[in-house]
Order: structure tokens, then C-alpha cells, then sequence
């Protein structure tokens, strides 16, 4: 008989935390789980880790490196529970995560997507979700427009606070294993698009800002951005003007767009920002477009005022 839950933690490289993890998940008050953790290639031993651990719920898969879209589609098709939960193997669920989820599921079981709100952690502190405060409005436990929260920037769960549909995820394809950062955002909203996403307001996930090697700190961050705003767009291109979904994804795209080019303007490559702009200026809002051309005006301006500054230098001062 299938469990109620399967959860997937995909590892690389994070053998400091995973037992914190695995752990938070053995120890819900919900125990009719699977928990599969996938070790897409650690070399730190994490894997042994999880080995050493001993529940006959837990099992764990190993498997070249292959990135963390690979490892979630891995233990995913390895399990059988009618409901996906994931985490990452640096975050950790609070005691009743799982209840909560299933209090979510029994008022809202038509719901492709069941999430709790979650709190960023670090040096022994959290506080709550960035924007929370956005979702304050409204009781506890309530549908929500999740293309809408993007279109406004609020994120109101995250890969580790969140428990999907099977069929629904398996309607979806899976994660885009040619991502290396957005997969599971693109996710969200290929799910949202097919039914409801049912949200808590109850911070019962922990999201670890000071672990190592997480996505954000990668020192190619902006190319991996761009990379996914390419898929991104790609994928939604078609509900622009068709789709019920088309404001919100639209605002979300140009968003991104405009603040992907005010990045490259502050790494002082404001051709590339001219260029990125160009193959997307039909994607843009118009307050978007204004804003970000204002700013390409203003580094224009600097570098000219700079470069005149250190010919002056150049010539002792004389002007």
C-alpha cells in the first residue's frame, strides 16, 4: 500500500546539514511517509551520511551528478504516494509541517499544489518569508493566485515548504533538468496553471540563507538567470494574449526582465543590458521599459562624467 506522502530530498554536497534535514522529516508527527534521498554525486560524504541512518521509511538512491532538477525527477519516480513533498537537503521542516499540509489537503483536496508560508534562517535566527507581509490578509488556511503573488514579487512558499499533486506534477513533465536555477519556480506555475494552490499562513519550513553552496551564491548566478528567463519565456510566450494567466506571468516575465538588465548595468556591461532589452522589448510593461531605460540613460552619463574625470587626471586637472 502506497504511503500517504513521498518525500524527496536531492543531495549534493551538503553532508553539514543533511541529517538535520532527514531528520525533520523522520520526525513528523505524520508517519505515513517515504522519504528518498537522492545523492546526485557528493564527493563530502553527505551520502554516508544518510546511510548511517536507520528507518525503514528512509532509502537512499546514488547516481552520477546530474544537478538538482535530476535528482528531484530521480527519487520522484521512485516513490508512490498520491502527494509529493520536497526539501532540500540544507532546510528542514517544523514539527507539524506535515499536519499541516494535511489540513490543507482536506479542505482543498482538489488542489494541484499545498504549501506553507516558511522562514529564512541564518546564524541561529529566522525571521519570516521576504514579503510576508503581502499575505497577511485572509484566514489562516485559503486558496491563492499564485501567478498574481509573482506578478506583485512575493514568493509565498519555497521549494522546501511546499507538497504537490502527483498527477498534476506528472501532467507537468517533470523538472527541466536543463536549468540550473528557476526549475522549480517554472514548476509552480506550470502546476497553478492546472488547478488550485492552497496556502498556509503557518511558517512550518525553514529555509537555511547560511548553508553552503546554495544556488544563490553561485558565481554564475546572473548567467543561470538568464538562462532560465530564456526558458521562461519560451514556455509561456503563447499565453500572452490567449490565456487567462497572460497579466500576471506578464508582469512576472518583465519584472524579471527589467531587474535582469539593471544587473548587468551594475556589472558595467550595458551593451549586453542593450541587447537582453532588445530580444525582449515586446515582453516589457511600459513602466518596466521606462524605468530601465531611465537607468541605461544614467549609466551612459557616469561613464562619460568618469572617463572625463580621469582624462583631466590624466592631464593634471586642465580642462
Amino acid at each position: 500500500m502506497s504511503p500517504r506522502y513521498s518525500v524527496v530530498i536531492p543531495l549534493f554536497n551538503k553532508r553539514a546539514h543533511i541529517g538535520r534535514s532527514v531528520a525533520s522529516v523522520l520526525g513528523q508527527d505524520v508517519r505515513d511517509l517515504e522519504l528518498v534521498v537522492v545523492d546526485d554525486g557528493s564527493t563530502d560524504g553527505g551520502g554516508d551520511v544518510v546511510a548511517g541512518i536507520d528507518d525503514a521509511r528512509l532509502r537512499l538512491l546514488r547516481q552520477p551528478n546530474q544537478g538538482v532538477s535530476a535528482a528531484r525527477n530521480r527519487g520522484i519516480a521512485e516513490t508512490t504516494g498520491p502527494r509529493i513533498a520536497l526539501l532540500d537537503a540544507d532546510d528542514e521542516w517544523a514539527p507539524g509541517f506535515l499536519t499541516e499540509i494535511d489540513a490543507l489537503v482536506a479542505e482543498f483536496p482538489q488542489a494541484s499544489i499545498h504549501a506553507t508560508a516558511y522562514r529564512l534562517a541564518a546564524g541561529g535566527r529566522s525571521r519570516p518569508m521576504s514579503n510576508w507581509k503581502a499575505m497577511r490578509s485572509g484566514p489562516e488556511r485559503r486558496l491563492i493566485d499564485y501567478l498574481d503573488c509573482l506578478g506583485r514579487d512575493v514568493f509565498p512558499f519555497s521549494a522546501s515548504s511546499v507538497c504537490v499533486a502527483r498527477a498534476a506534477f506528472e501532467r507537468a513533465g517533470g523538472f527541466d533538468t536543463g536549468l540550473a536555477v528557476g526549475d522549480d519556480v517554472l514548476m509552480w506555475i506550470q502546476l497553478a496553471r492546472q488547478g488550485m494552490v492552497a496556502w498556509s499562513s503557518a511558517e512550518r519550513s525553514f529555509y537555511h540563507r547560511d548553508a553552503e553552496n546554495r544556488a544563490l551564491e553561485h558565481p554564475q548566478r546572473l548567467e543561470r538567470e538568464l538562462d532560465f528567463l530564456d526558458h521562461l519565456v519560451a514556455h509561456c510566450r503563447g499565453d500572452w494574449h490567449d490565456g487567462a494567466a497572460a497579466p500576471a506571468l506578464r508582469r512576472f516575465v518583465s519584472g524579471k526582465i527589467a531587474g535582469t538588465a539593471a544587473r548587468l548595468l551594475r556589472a558595467d556591461d550595458a551593451s549586453r543590458a542593450r541587447q537582453f532589452l532588445d530580444c525582449n522589448r515586446d515582453l516589457l510593461l511600459y513602466r518596466h521599459a521606462l524605468r530601465i531605460e531611465a537607468r541605461l540613460i544614467r549609466h551612459g552619463i557616469a561613464r562619460r562624467l568618469a572617463g572625463r574625470a580621469r582624462e583631466q587626471a590624466k592631464h593634471g586637472g586642465r580642462g
